[in-house]
């Protein structure tokens, strides 16, 4: 794999598949050490004839990020209860989403149940079209669309209770 193409894909997608990553697993230290481990593997194993190079990383990260929390589930559980006690989360939670009008969403999002919460993760912060979701997510379109809608009503719904 070409290093340019490497540096390119990093800077252009580090802080989506970051976010992505911090999602699923709620740590900014493992968001952290996961988005690493995936564009170390993309160094070593991307293929060569591979076209949709985002989608492929979305992929990687989200297998990295469960096999992580399937690995570390009881000290992850740990770390999170301490981080959750001290208060720390708002403040990572801040640092991650910089810009204001993603924050309402974002927290709406993440009282989601997974699988909601994960297309529209994809969709909003990765800007990822569905084919490209449904491509990560080993789903037909047809069903990722379907998924997307039922995402949004909830969310939606959600939304609403929180408006005064």
């Amino acid at each position: 794999m070409d290093g340019r193409l490497i540096a390119e894909l990093y800077d252009k997608y580090r802080e989506e598949i970051l976010l992505y990553v911090y999602s699923l697993c709620h740590s900014m230290e493992a968001a952290e050490d996961i988005t690493q481990e995936v564009f170390v593997k993309a160094i070593l194993t991307i293929p060569e004839h591979q076209e949709n190079l985002r989608a492929w990383l979305y992929m990687v990260a989200r297998n990295l990020t469960y096999n992580h929390s399937r690995k570390n589930k009881n000290k992850a559980k740990a770390v999170e209860k301490l981080k959750h006690e001290s208060g720390v989360e708002a403040d990572i939670s801040e640092k991650v989403i910089m810009k204001e009008q993603y924050k309402e969403l974002y927290n709406a999002i993440g009282r989601l149940n997974e699988n909601y919460r994960e297309i529209l993760i994809m969709q909003y912060f990765g800007n990822m079209q569905l084919k490209d979701v449904a491509a990560v997510l080993g789903i037909t379109h047809g069903n990722a669309r379907a998924l997307a809608h039922r995402a949004r009503s909830k969310l939606k719904e959600l939304m609403e209770e929180n408006q005064p």
